[in-house]
């Protein structure tokens, strides 16, 4: 059976500021685009690239023990009456940032779409 690895697009050096800007991003709303501006395409891409399903853009180091720095974005079909294929945003929106911790709940920040989706159900 054949490993896949992950391309690292963040070398070591710029894991910290990444994980820094990250934390002081979530304290607004982004863009799908607004990630891939500032980190580069994803090490791993969990999610296809139609703009109304959630995904999840991950980056990985080229340190093995590193764990990934996860952006988990949303978006949705919009309810009726809209067009059926018309979705809630123009393209996914980042709900949180995940960057390892201990347990899966752990490690997350989230921006304030997604504090607000998570007090919301």
């Amino acid at each position: 059976m054949a490993t896949t690895r992950p391309d690292p697009h963040l070398g070591r050096a710029p894991r910290d500021p990444s994980r820094r800007v990250s934390e002081t991003w979530c304290r607004k709303d982004r863009l799908l685009s607004d990630i891939v501006t500032a980190f580069g395409p994803p090490s791993v891409l969990f999610g296809g690239n139609n703009p109304n399903y959630p995904k999840t853009l991950a980056y990985a180091t080229d340190q093995r023990d590193d764990t990934l720095l996860c952006f988990h974005l949303w978006n949705s079909f919009a309810p009726a009456p809209s067009s059926s294929s018309a979705s809630v945003h123009a393209e996914p929106v980042l709900w949180a940032f995940r960057d390892g911790g201990t347990l899966f709940t752990d490690g997350f920040i989230f921006t304030p779409q997604g504090s607000a989706r998570r007090r919301a159900n």
